[in-house]
């Protein structure tokens, strides 16, 4: 387990932001983060949650792809905007798919700063 927290709002330019860094988090201390921000996300206002996924040296599977569709899933009434750092290839097609199955929109960053900032203008 990290020595920090994966999961935590963090403020930029005035605005609250909640992070979630999955880069390189193991299948198990995922499941356990994305709990974890499944009921801080639950406790937000409708259409108010600006979201900063981090997703660099992150490995997809069978089963975080199922989970992440669920998780977008259960956050779609409350994220105002999601940005996502650290989408390429193959990762790339598995969020587009997400996106199409779920409804959700992800705006996609090379980039924590650029990413930060895009959230913050929302």
């Amino acid at each position: 387990m990290p020595d920090y927290s994966r999961v935590m709002f963090i403020r930029h330019k005035g605005k609250e932001i909640l992070q979630l860094d999955f880069s390189k988090c193991k299948y198990e201390e995922f499941l356990v983060e994305v709990e974890k921000a499944r009921g801080i996300v639950t406790e937000q206002a409708p259409k108010s949650l600006l979201i900063l996924k981090i997703v660099q040296d992150f490995n997809f599977n069978k089963e975080i792809t199922r989970s992440m569709k669920e998780f977008a899933t259960h956050n779609l009434p409350f994220v105002k905007a999601a940005a996502v750092v650290g989408v390429t290839g193959l990762k790339k097609i598995i969020y587009d798919a997400i996106e199409r199955l779920t409804g959700s929109e992800f705006r996609y960053f090379n980039d924590v700063d650029t990413a930060k900032d895009w959230l913050a203008e929302q």
